[in-house]
């Protein structure tokens, strides 16, 4: 193969994840919507930390997060962002849990870790 033929394939492929990486995100932000009617009323930093959650967690495993989900709804971010920290949430998302419990705490992406 020659390079400019890997080229072009390499272009078509990236084309084809983005596509896909998009239509999933669209995907889970019209789920959310659908199935927690308070997920629209959250900033736009929050829906994505639960956008991404929804992604490396799946669907199902973040719909079994109650509490987090309950305190997102009567808009206790700090206990929101607690309930991600637990051992049960944290296992999902790995070394992703403290950053989108910032960002759920915080409403921002603009955060500062230890």
């Amino acid at each position: 193969m020659t390079p400019e033929m890997m080229a072009k394939l390499r272009r078509s492929l990236e084309g084809w994840i983005n596509e896909q990486f998009m239509a999933d995100m669209k995907y889970f932000h019209d789920k959310l919507s659908e199935d927690f009617p308070w997920f629209d009323g959250l900033n736009e930093n929050r829906k994505a930390a639960l956008i991404e959650l929804s992604a490396f967690m799946g669907y199902k495993n973040l719909c079994s997060l109650d509490g987090v989900l309950f305190s997102l709804e009567t808009n206790d971010f700090e206990q929101a962002a607690f309930g991600l920290l637990d051992e049960k949430a944290s296992q999902y998302v790995n070394g992703r849990a403290p950053r989108l419990a910032a960002i759920i705490r915080t409403g921002t992406y603009d955060i500062q870790l230890p």
